[in-house]
Parts: C-alpha cells; structure tokens; sequence
C-alpha cells in the first residue's frame, strides 16, 4: 500500500509530494527517501547523513517528530505539510538577541530552522512576548541596520557572515515588536501623539503645573550625611558636567539614600515590581529623554493596572486613578513630570527646568532632594500599603 505525504523541506518556498511503497513506512525511511530525491539535500556538503535531519509537524516547529512515526498516522496536505529541517553546514551560529536593555546570547545549529530556533529563544527570556494573543515581532540586523521578517532573510543574513576558525557564526539582532518601540527609540512628537493625542515637539509646548504643587515632605528633612561633602567631592574631581558619565556621578547623591542600584543611564525606584519614579538622566538632549520618561511611565501605569486587576475583583477600568511622577535631569537643571489618569486617558503636565547650580550655594539641591522625598512619600502613603519596603 502506497502512503502519500506532503513535505516543505525548510528554506523552499513550496511544499512538495512524496510517496512511498511501504504501508509500514516511519520516518527513518522517509529520510533515506528525501536525501536520494531532493536536490536541495544532495547539495549539502559535507553531504548529509539521516541522523542530521528533523521533522516537525506544528506551526511554531518546536515539537520534534520521532524518527519512529509510522508515516500512515501523519494527515498532511500541500497547506499543512511536514516540515524537514536540515543542516546547512557543520558550523555554529552564536547570536545576540536584544530587546531593550536586556539581552540573551544562544549558540545554535546552522540549520534551515535559526529563524525559528531564534524567534523561540526570544519568546522564552522577553515577557513582553509572551502575552496573549502574541505580538507580531521581527528582527531587525545591527549591522546592516535592515529588517529581518522571515526566515529567508534570516538565512541569508547568516549566509552573509564568515565563520571564525572555531566555525561559529556571530550575528546580532534586535527584536522589533510591531506597534512598540524600545523606550530610547521614542521621540517626543510621536510618544506625545501615540499616548495623549496632541503632538509636542519640544518640552516647551507641554502643559506646566507650578513646582509649588509637588508633594512636600511630611516633615523638616535632615540633609544625609555627606551630601554636600560628596557634591563638592565630585565638584573637586570633576571641573565640568559635559558626558552622560559626569551627569550621573553629580545625580547619584540625591538617589543613592534611597536606591541601591541604577541601570547605564537611569534610575528607578519600585515597589513589588511597580515603577514608582522615573528617572532619565541625559546631558542637554531634553525633549529625547521626556520622551523616554513619557514611554516608561506609560509602561509602568499598565503594570500597576494589570496587578490591581490581579489583587481585586472589583476592578474596573477606567475608574483607577494614578498620579505619577518622573523625573528628566541633566543634573544642572530638573523637570519633574506629573501623570494624572490610568493608561488609556493620562493628563500629563510638566514643571519648567528647575536650576540645580553646583556652586557655593547648595541650596537648590536641597530643594531638589525634598522634592524628590516628597514625591517617595507621596507614592507611598497613596500607592503603596504602608509598611512595604522600597526597592531599586
């Protein structure tokens, strides 16, 4: 008895017929089959054995089929087929997948299935991927700065790198998910337009609130000691604020009482796992690091939504209210940034650029500091159940 079977052998664009004269026939015999009549696998070289070849038979092509399945249990059809994956070549490729800050680093088989191997890797360290339904993501190339939507592209932008003499492959990639961008991607005419429906194109067109309504502290602050020895320790150490390095080390002092870790350019400062405060530290480019602060705080009012509606039953939309507040610094001059609303329909406002002078007179920063304590306050008493610690 003939058995019939449709198989797309990975990298070709049509799925094709084949039969074999074996009603007992598994796949073990099939690949004996295709490696004698496909051109595609006699063209490999080192020529191929059927102990490198798999078969899939889902979408995602993750599930590897025993080479002991009878071929009469498999139902396939031109649009469903059987998917053989095969190798290119003996190499390996080590590729770099980031989205974001974070990252993942894989060593896997220069096979006809990377596309898929890599889009699966991806899936399993970003959270961001796994929602329900899943977003549409593609790569996008570092190095030719190109996009890579599909696994043709994938492999040939493989097939573009050389091996080094330990017959690996290096490539790196960047995930793109259609409909978001990574937070530094943002400018401020397209996060403003995207999330409160106006377009402003400098933090000068963006509504104000005077500094007059940040939170103040519930009592006298006691200035921690060494504060000011550690500004003019760096005033010392460093004659001018010109690198995103400097500007860090002079916005440390007023974080570092309250944080015990920072990222390469920002601060935040969380309860469970809930952005509290935004902090984007830049040297003078304003309007991009608003912009960042726009897209991260929007990031965090969804997270802090998405765990109410996890703690209450009662939850309903659109009835949580959020005030929030970032902060963009060069360290010279502070914006405090306050959002009102829940993630769908946020009243934003900004203060104007608040001098910080690192002179003489440092009673601006201590200005800064009880803003910033008010504000930590604020959250705590409104946000957070008392008693909880706070954390970087």
């Amino acid at each position: 008895m003939t058995v019939t079977l449709w198989v797309l052998i990975e990298n070709l664009e049509d799925s094709g017929k084949f039969e074999l004269d074996n009603d007992h026939a598994d796949l073990d015999s099939l690949k004996t089959h295709l490696l004698s009549q496909s051109e595609v696998l006699k063209g490999i070289h080192p020529p191929l054995d059927k102990t490198r070849l798999q078969f899939f038979i889902d979408t995602e092509r993750i599930q590897k089929l025993a080479s002991s399945t009878l071929l009469r249990a498999l139902e396939t059809t031109s649009e469903k087929p059987l998917i053989l994956r095969y190798p290119f070549s003996d190499n390996k490729v080590s590729i770099r997948i980031n989205l974001g800050r974070p990252w993942l680093v894989a060593t896997i088989p220069h096979n006809s299935g990377m596309w898929f191997n890599s889009r699966q890797r991806a899936i399993d360290k970003f959270d961001v991927l796994k929602t329900d339904p899943r977003p549409h993501f593609f790569f996008f190339n570092n190095d030719t700065q190109t996009e890579i939507t599909n696994e043709y592209e994938f492999n040939d932008m493989v097939e573009q790198i050389s091996p080094n003499e330990n017959k690996v492959r290096q490539v790196s990639v960047t995930v793109r998910v259609e409909g978001m961008k990574a937070y530094s991607e943002w400018n401020l005419s397209e996060i403003t337009r995207t999330l409160f429906g106006e377009m402003w194109d400098s933090i000068d067109s963006t509504p104000k609130f005077d500094k007059d309504e940040l939170p103040k502290p519930e009592k006298e602050i006691e200035v921690p000691d060494g504060f000011y020895s550690e500004i003019r320790r760096k005033l010392e150490a460093f004659q001018t604020i010109n690198n995103e390095p400097t500007v860090r080390e002079f916005t440390s002092p007023f974080l570092t009482t309250g944080s015990r870790g920072f990222g390469p350019v920002d601060y935040s400062i969380e309860s469970d796992g809930i952005l509290v405060i935004v902090i984007e530290v830049k040297k003078e480019d304003f309007n991009q690091s608003t912009a960042q602060a726009f897209a991260q705080m929007h990031s965090a009012v969804e997270a802090l939504e998405k765990k109410r509606k996890l703690d209450q039953t009662d939850f309903e939309e659109g009835k949580f209210p959020v005030m929030m507040y970032g902060i963009v610094t060069n360290s010279r001059e502070w914006v405090f940034i306050r959002w009102v609303g829940d993630s769908k329909e946020p009243k934003i406002a900004m203060t104007t650029q608040l001098p910080c002078p690192f002179d003489g007179d440092l009673s601006r920063a201590k200005e800064i500091l009880e803003y910033i304590i008010g504000i930590l306050e604020s959250h705590i008493n409104s946000i957070i159940t008392p008693y909880k610690k706070i954390k970087v």
